[in-house]
Parts: C-alpha cells; sequence; structure tokens
C-alpha cells in the first residue's frame, strides 16, 4: 500500500474512532489513545481499568515489550500515558453512584 492509502486508511480509521467511541472524553490526545488502544482492545477495557499511573506505566512497557507496541515517539507515549492516568485512572469516592460505607442504617429490628 502506497503512502497515500497508509494515510487515507488511518484517516479513515481515526475519523470512525472518534465519531462512534463515546467512553472517551474529548481531548486532544484522545485520538493518539483510540490508534493505540482501541486497534487492539474493546472500548470497554480501556475505559474500566481505574490504574493509577504506575499501573498504566507498567502496562504500557509490558505491551510493548511483549506486544510489540510500538509508539511514534516518546512524547506520543507519554501523551497516552497522561490521557489514560487523567480519565482512566482510580475513581475518587464521590465519583461511584452509592458505597454501601454510606448506606442508610436499617431502623427496623431484625
Amino acid at each position: 500500500m502506497n503512502q497515500t492509502g497508509k494515510f487515507l486508511s488511518l484517516f479513515c480509521i481515526s475519523f470512525f474512532l472518534t465519531a462512534f467511541l463515546d467512553d472517551f472524553p474529548e481531548d486532544e490526545n484522545k485520538i493518539l489513545v483510540l490508534q493505540n488502544c482501541v486497534l487492539c482492545h474493546s472500548e470497554s477495557l480501556v475505559s474500566q481499568q481505574e490504574m493509577k499511573r504506575e499501573e498504566w506505566d507498567t502496562t504500557l512497557l509490558w505491551m510493548e515489550n511483549k506486544h510489540k507496541l510500538k509508539f511514534e515517539s516518546k512524547e506520543t507515549r507519554k501523551k497516552i500515558l497522561d490521557y489514560l492516568t487523567s480519565y482512566f485512572g482510580p475513581k475518587k469516592e464521590a465519583e461511584y453512584p452509592f458505597l454501601m460505607g454510606r448506606r442508610p442504617v436499617n431502623p427496623l429490628p431484625f
């Protein structure tokens, strides 16, 4: 495939991914995450991980070493790591809809 064909294919895939994947918040780095993650993984697999930065970094390193994931540059890798950490890091307590520890006490005896 020539350069123009590769570019056109990448453009079409990028357009599809950005248009139809709602689990990924809009951000300047969203397209990088979609191009590097969602081609192999489902959007829900990526978006539900809730990993810390160190865990995302270790996961990316593992995929680079074991599955031959290649990033365009170190800067691209950093932008992807920043995006994953910002939007798919551990949730804060207030982001969970209802925690069992905050449920009302049953006033009726057993």
